[in-house]
């Protein structure tokens, strides 16, 4: 690049410092602004190296050094006033807004035609991201499942601790559940939706409690648990049954509580 045809001094450097900082828009620069800047610190550098050189402690070496400094500093917040006008018109530009060069340097030109070319790149490619060749499909979008869920059927199919009947859920051809119980530990495969779940009121008096729809009377029991039961999935939900719980429970899940030793069937007007 040609050097600058006027030298650069102090007090135009802050002129061009104040000026930019007040102004919305680009101020009036000359066209070699930054070539003249650093012929202007090249002259202080010099001229604070003789000096140093004679006497690296006197006031004329402090002061051109505390002169480079500044200078430096304003130099670059210039900069930064213009550049953020710059990249701001980029982006105008980009979307069809119009464009004006007229006060800027050769430098400034190159950054704002690197900007333009950049945001008009991304701005077309935008809506195009994540779009899938020809000849692909969309994924389907994973749906999550309920809170909990995962957790609340790992505590009934690893539960171990205790060795109750053996209930497995199944579905029937016309799509109904049904029960099936195994003399085993128990292991229960839970297929009932969470929300279907029955806390049994702990209570020491007689009383039934039906889970959802209530069966005939004819495939049900009433029975008294005896001992604290994991959780396992039945018909009409999960069941959770506690010790000296009341319940009423279809007929095959009781039978098999009652073969198990973990309940007692109630027969009414038998003391």
């Amino acid at each position: 690049m040609a050097p600058p045809l006027e030298l650069l001094n102090y007090e135009e450097v802050m002129k061009v410092y104040r000026e930019e900082r007040k102004s919305q828009s680009l101020t009036e620069l000359r066209r070699d602004f930054y070539a003249a800047v650093r012929a202007f610190l090249e002259q202080l550098k010099r001229e604070y190296e003789k000096e140093a050189a004679v006497d690296s402690y006197s006031t004329k070496t402090r002061q051109l050094g505390q002169q480079i400094t500044k200078i430096r500093e304003k130099i670059l917040q210039i900069f930064d006033f213009r550049a953020e006008k710059i990249l701001l018109m980029a982006t105008r530009g980009a979307s069809g807004g119009k464009v004006d060069h007229s006060r800027m340097t050769e430098e400034e030109k190159a950054l704002l035609e690197s900007a333009l070319g950049q945001v008009k790149q991304f701005r077309a490619g935008l809506l195009d991201m994540g779009r899938p060749t020809k000849g692909t499909e969309f994924q389907r979008m994973a749906v999550p499942e309920p809170s909990g869920t995962k957790e609340r059927e790992k505590e009934i199919l690893t539960n171990e601790e205790a060795a109750g009947p053996s209930i497995e859920v199944t579905t029937s051809d016309a799509g109904l559940p049904t029960v099936q119980a195994k003399e085993k530990p128990l292991m229960v495969e839970a297929r009932a939706p969470p929300e279907a779940t029955y806390q049994a009121p702990k209570e020491a008096s007689a009383q039934s409690t039906a889970l959802g729809a209530t069966p005939a009377a004819s495939e049900t029991v009433l029975l008294r648990i005896l001992v604290d039961i994991p959780p396992f999935a039945g018909p009409n939900g999960t069941y959770r049954l506690g010790k000296e719980d009341i319940v009423t429970l279809p007929l095959s899940i009781g039978k098999t509580l009652v073969k198990r030793g973990k309940a007692v069937e109630i027969v009414p007007g038998n003391s």
